[in-house]
């Protein structure tokens, strides 16, 4: 008899842990299947690149062509993977306060190799994204992405959601604006952000992203974060929807 209630409490309890889960369809969370393709460098030999030799690297691996501002921006200094703050931008996917607020750091240069802030003057499109995505699966104290209207489809949050659950605990802001997805990549949020619970904001304006489908994602109780850190980290900008103990997202413009 004692087995027995030892049994079924432990199935109780296993059945309320996966009620915890988010509800994917996948066993091993989301993929980067390009990443199987290539040759990654070994973590031994990681500290005999910088950031730009590291991308340069990626961007041969990925037979994709280097996005010069961006290229320019990364630090030279090897063993340097401190990037905390990422802004990229596409001027003609900004209007109004958000190109204002994207322009704080002056023309196109980066603020310093920690706070890097680059308009584009095109996207680099999701095949763009995987060598970035190696360069920041290294730089693991990255607390702010923004990846606005650079081109980026479904299958860049997939992979966006792999690179950040398995490499990084300290990202607090996801910003995808003016990107074309669509509700199909809600499960790769929630599955972030049960790997990944730092994050405190994920914004969504100018995608396909409907405001039924911002609905399924969870609003999950975060009591470490305030009102003013949320503010603080985004850049002194107000955040809509947040509070002090809540995620928030931002969808598109009603």
């Amino acid at each position: 008899n004692g087995e027995r209630k030892n049994a079924s409490a432990a199935a109780q309890f296993v059945d309320t842990e996966i009620q915890r889960l988010p509800r994917t369809t996948w066993r091993n969370g989301p993929a980067n299947d390009p990443h199987t393709n290539i040759r990654a460098i070994p973590t031994s030999q990681l500290y005999t690149y910088s950031n730009r030799t590291l991308y340069s690297y990626y961007c041969h691996q990925y037979d994709v062509r280097p996005c010069v501002p961006l290229w320019l921006a990364l630090s030279t200094v090897p063993g340097d993977f401190n990037i905390k703050t990422l802004c990229l931008s596409f001027d003609g996917a900004e209007t109004g306060q958000r190109a204002d607020a994207m322009r704080t750091a002056t023309a196109d240069k980066q603020v310093d190799d920690t706070h890097i802030n680059v308009q584009l003057g095109s996207p680099f499109g999701s095949i763009g994204l995987l060598p970035l995505l190696e360069v920041l699966a290294v730089n693991k104290g990255i607390s702010i992405l923004r990846l606005v209207g650079v081109g980026l489809l479904n299958n860049s949050v997939e992979w966006i959601a792999s690179c950040f659950s398995e490499n990084n605990g300290q990202l607090k802001i996801l910003d995808l604006s003016g990107n074309k997805i669509s509700d199909s990549v809600l499960k790769y949020f929630r599955y972030l952000i049960h790997q990944c619970p730092s994050i405190v904001h994920i914004i969504l304006t100018g995608t396909l992203v409907s405001d039924e489908g911002r609905a399924q994602l969870p609003s999950v109780p975060h009591p470490h974060e305030t009102k003013q850190r949320l503010t603080r980290l985004a850049g002194g900008a107000q955040v809509p929807g947040s509070s002090s103990n809540t995620y928030a997202f931002e969808g598109p413009p009603a």
